[in-house]
């Protein structure tokens, strides 16, 4: 492989160059003009994205688990991070939740009353 500067690469208009440097993960790999990331790299993630179900998971339990360890560590940041969230997306969550109500009244409406039921056999038991 020759060896070319970004710069260069890009003048010559092409999509990829050599540095004969290793990337950061110490792949000796063509790096890309547009972005400047190596080739190599960035199959590895497409690797990964394509088996979406395992990434996805990961991701769950990561974020799962640093939720869990910020609320434990910081409760008052997570209760402002919620507020601030809140007040940034306040028109799209009443219009989700509205939305949610008219689709699912029914069902809303029977958990109320036995709710209700359940309490007021409790008041009253029989």
């Amino acid at each position: 492989m020759e060896i070319i500067s970004r710069k260069d690469a890009k003048v010559l208009g092409l999509k990829r160059y050599y540095t004969g440097k290793a990337c950061p993960n110490g792949h000796m790999a063509e790096r890309y003009v547009s972005g400047s990331g190596c080739s190599s790299c960035v199959k590895e993630r497409s690797k990964h994205s394509k088996n979406k179900k395992s990434f996805k998971e990961y991701t769950r339990e990561y974020n799962k688990k640093y939720k869990n360890n910020l609320s434990k560590s910081n409760p008052h940041y997570v209760t402002q991070s919620a507020e601030l969230y809140y007040t940034m997306h306040k028109k799209e969550i009443l219009k989700r939740q509205k939305e949610y109500r008219n689709k699912n009244k029914n069902e809303i409406n029977a958990k109320a009353r036995e709710r209700h039921r359940l309490a007021k056999q409790e008041k009253n038991p029989t």
